[in-house]
C-alpha cells in the first residue's frame, strides 16, 4: 500500500482511507498511460527536493516531458552557465563586491545567504537591484529598475 500521512487527523481513520483511495486511483491511472504521453509541470514555488522527486517519478514511468519554467524562458542544458553559479560558495568571502539582481537569497537560497552574511562581515560589499529585502546583513539597495543594470553595464552608475 501507498503510505499516507493526512494533513489533519480524524479519530475514526475515515480521512486516511479516503486519501489512500485517491492515491490508489492515481496509481491505477498512471500505470495505464505510456510515459511518452505524460507531462509534468511544476510551479514557481516548488522546492528543489520536490522537483527532484517529481523528476525521478516521471523518469521511472518513462516520461521525459518535464517543465518548471512558468515564464517560458529558454534555458539550454547544453550551456553549463545556464544552470550553475559563476563562483563557488567558498569564493564569496574573497569577493570585493556582490551584486544581487531580483533575488532574495534569505528566502530563495538560505545557504547562499549565510555565506553572503559571513562575507559581508569580513568586508565584502553587497548591493542589490530589485525589491527591498531584509537579508540579515548590510546591503546597498540601488533601486528596482532595469535602467540601473544598463547604467552599470555602460559605466554610468556610481557602482560601475
Amino acid at each position: 500500500p501507498i503510505p499516507c500521512v493526512p494533513w489533519q487527523s480524524q479519530t475514526s481513520g475515515q480521512y486516511q482511507r479516503r486519501v489512500h483511495g485517491k492515491f490508489s486511483i492515481f496509481k491505477s491511472v498512471m500505470l495505464r498511460v505510456r510515459g511518452s504521453e505524460m507531462k509534468a509541470i511544476a510551479g514557481d514555488l516548488v522546492d528543489v527536493e520536490g522537483l527532484v522527486a517529481l523528476k525521478d517519478l516521471m523518469n521511472r514511468l518513462g516520461c521525459s516531458n518535464l517543465e518548471s519554467r512558468q515564464d517560458s524562458s529558454v534555458l539550454s542544458p547544453g550551456l553549463r552557465s545556464n544552470y550553475i553559479s559563476n563562483t563557488g560558495l567558498n569564493s564569496l568571502e574573497e569577493a570585493d563586491l556582490v551584486l544581487l539582481v531580483g533575488t532574495n537569497p534569505r528566502m530563495e537560497a538560505p545557504l547562499l545567504n549565510a555565506r553572503l552574511r559571513r562575507a559581508s562581515i569580513q568586508g565584502t560589499k553587497v548591493a542589490s537591484i530589485g525589491p527591498l529585502a531584509d537579508l540579515t546583513y548590510q546591503v546597498q539597495h540601488l533601486g528596482d529598475s532595469n535602467e540601473i543594470l544598463l547604467q552599470i553595464a555602460e559605466g554610468r552608475h556610481t557602482r560601475a
